[in-house]
């Protein structure tokens, strides 16, 4: 009797251990292959996008004060103003056809002040424009005007845009732009009463 209970007591120990083997053995080396497996794929795809070239540019806008105001020539002839178009630079993206400049007030409401094509890559102040351009004239306090520059890869029949006018953002007026290349912005100021030269 006592050696059948000391045979059942080894089989019932024999079968915990075998047990506690069963579940201590996890598929962890498999999960972590596969995060790698995802890792090396993602990082080959990193790669393969520097290989084609980052397109990426940088927008300037040349008539300000040090400060980033915006001159106040450039502001419009009733806000003591020339209403002349500012110098805007950027860098030549490849494969772009063409060039959409826009320069929204958001300060209120993305009002727009400026809306040009063109395929050069700079517009040189007082420049004549394709497209039309309104100074700044903030009936009170301190605006931002942002100056967004799209590369595109085919060049639109008409710019979108409500000018002179408040507008949804850079966001919406773009969606009908076709493929965008690459898309940069820089922002100056202008207050009421400002007399930037």
């Amino acid at each position: 009797m006592k050696t059948v209970k000391k045979a059942t007591v080894i089989l019932l120990t024999l079968t915990l251990i075998l047990t506690f083997a069963a579940c201590g053995t996890k598929e962890e080396p498999t999960e972590q292959k596969t995060t790698n497996i995802t890792t090396t794929k993602q990082e080959k795809t990193t790669e393969e996008q520097t290989k084609e070239g980052a397109k990426t540019m940088t927008v300037t806008c040349k008539s300000t004060t040090s400060e980033g105001k915006l001159l106040t020539k450039c502001a419009a002839t009733y806000a003591n103003g020339q209403n002349l178009v500012p110098e805007i630079t950027w860098d030549e993206v490849p494969n772009a056809k063409a060039y959409a400049v826009y320069m929204l007030d958001e300060s209120a409401n993305n009002w727009l002040h400026m809306m040009a094509v063109t395929t050069n890559t700079t517009i040189k102040e007082g420049e004549a424009i394709q497209g039309q351009y309104i100074g700044p004239y903030p009936p009170s306090g301190n605006h931002s005007y942002v100056i967004y520059v799209l590369a595109l890869e085919t060049a639109p029949a008409s710019l979108p845009g409500n000018y002179n006018s408040t507008n949804p953002g850079i966001a919406t007026l773009s969606q009908s732009l076709g493929t965008i290349l690459a898309q940069a912005s820089t922002t100056v100021t202008y207050a009421n009463g400002d007399n930037n030269v």
